[in-house]
């Protein structure tokens, strides 16, 4: 059995390809003598054959290679996939109409009709401010050309210069616009001192109006106004006309001073050009209804009683009662 596994070996060998096979003594047979004579034959086995199979390994090596090669395929189709930047141009075309209606919108904002200005008046040679006037200021002047009606606005910018006196019972702020036109309002106290009013606004004006001859206008106020408690300031943000006089009087020459978001303090001795306490126009004034309704309230109850009682003392007397 032994020849015969070596045959099948080498020919094994001998299939699989120019591999070196270790070359395998045969087998050795001794004869030895025993002790009786008879002799005895000993097989020496030869150890099984170590066989070394290299080509099994080479093709095992060079098959991963090729799997790569197809992921790399796959990601480079990958990339066309994730680039569709035609989104990003829908984006900003959508967004710029929107833009711009905004900006068609910003026009429709009411601007305010007259600018608003702040004044100071301080006492002489000090930083203490007597007087702060803050409001819209708008001159209407009215006049007549061939029997036709005309008006003339005139507005006074914030950028008008200020000047006036402080005093103990008067005072005064004159505001000047243009080339040579002014707007004086005085303010006095009462005899008691509790309140201030605004006594008079005189307005001078320098203008060319078309369709008459004259250049200078004197125009005033003289009635009480914006009567408020001394230590307070007066506020009316509503619009309010006070009506203009010619100086001396004319029945073809007018106006009106317009005034909106007005506060005005006067006899105020601070540094700071903010206002005190404010007495506003609309919360001052009461409605007539009310008081109205209060006496024909207190009337009616007035007759109800005298009616009820000439009907008791009328029964009264019938009963025979006499009065005392």
């Amino acid at each position: 059995m032994g020849i015969t596994h070596l045959i099948f070996l080498s020919f094994l060998c001998l299939a699989l390809g120019d591999d070196k096979i270790i070359p395998v003594p045969g087998p050795v047979i001794s004869s030895s003598t025993s002790g009786s004579g008879t002799p005895v034959t000993n097989k020496t086995i030869v150890p099984p054959i170590t066989i070394t199979v290299t080509p099994t390994t080479a093709p095992t090596s060079t098959f991963p290679p090729q799997p790569p090669n197809t992921t790399t395929t796959t990601t480079t189709t990958s990339k066309p996939t994730t680039t569709p930047t035609t989104a990003k141009p829908t984006t900003t075309s959508t967004s710029k109409p929107t833009t711009a209606s905004t900006t068609t919108a910003k026009p429709t904002t009411p601007t305010p009709v007259n600018p608003v200005g702040k004044w100071t008046v301080n006492y002489t040679n000090t930083d203490k401010i007597c007087l702060v006037l803050e409001a819209a200021l708008e001159i209407d002047l009215h006049y007549k050309v061939n029997n036709a009606s005309k008006t003339f606005p005139i507005k006074i910018t914030s950028e008008a210069k200020s000047r006036g006196a402080c005093g103990k019972t008067m005072e005064n702020i004159t505001l000047i616009f243009g080339p040579a036109n002014t707007i004086n309002f005085s303010f006095k106290k009462s005899n008691d001192s509790k309140k201030y009013d605004l006594q008079s606004v005189i307005v001078m004006l320098n203008v060319t109006i078309p369709g008459l001859n004259n250049t200078i206008y004197v125009l005033a106020h003289a009635k009480d106004e914006f009567s408020t408690p001394v230590s307070n300031s007066y506020k009316c943000a509503k619009e309010q006309a006070l009506n203009l006089t010619s100086v001396p009087n004319g029945k073809d020459f007018g106006g009106e001073l317009r005034i909106s978001q007005l506060q005005v303090q006067a006899f105020k001795n601070s540094t700071s050009t903010k206002f005190d306490e404010a007495l506003d126009c609309q919360g001052s004034e009461t409605p007539d209804v009310v008081p109205i309704a209060v006496g024909c309230a207190l009337a009616a109850l007035v007759i109800i009683v005298l009616i009820a009682y000439l009907i008791g003392r009328r029964r009264s007397q019938a009963r025979g009662y006499l009065s005392m």
